[in-house]
């Protein structure tokens, strides 16, 4: 009889001793994309950079935007867990743009999750001011990074 109670006692403690869920949104590059939907025009980082400093100074060619965020989780419900961005523009009275993006990824690691939006919304939008990243469980923000103007 005691043999029971202590395996009891030792599978309620082993539950308590269970880590909590953590999550972390560790990076979010925002690309703009060209007519073509490339972001950059070489293989490496360099070109890319030079290739987005190019759009930047051309926003004519800026066709749409895409994100690319680096986060992790442990101990999240992956039916439940999502990605939400929200991205603000410079035109005078449009709304923010909000998409939500189920994050059912690996989340027992770090994970590269792209968010795309698409061009039709970004010509509503103007051109890109502001964003936020958050990640959610349910309805819990669990992270959560903004930009500056945010």
């Amino acid at each position: 009889m005691r043999w029971i109670a202590a395996s009891f006692a030792l599978c309620f403690a082993g539950c308590a001793l269970l880590p909590p869920a953590t999550a972390n949104i560790d990076k979010v590059l925002p690309h703009f994309l060209d007519e073509d939907g490339r972001h950059s025009d070489g293989v490496g980082l360099l070109e890319r950079d030079l290739y987005q400093l190019a759009l930047r100074d051309e926003p004519d060619r800026i066709s749409s935007i895409r994100f690319d965020i680096k986060w992790s989780g442990t101990g999240l419900d992956p039916k439940v867990t999502r990605l939400r961005l929200e991205v603000r523009g410079s035109k005078a009275g449009a709304e923010p743009i909000v998409i939500d993006h189920n994050a059912t990824a690996d989340i027992l690691s770090t994970t590269w999750t792209p968010i795309f939006v698409p061009p039709t919304d970004y010509e509503k939008l103007g051109q890109m001011e502001s964003w936020r990243v958050s990640l959610w469980e349910g309805d819990r923000q669990v992270a959560g990074p903004q930009s500056f103007l945010w």
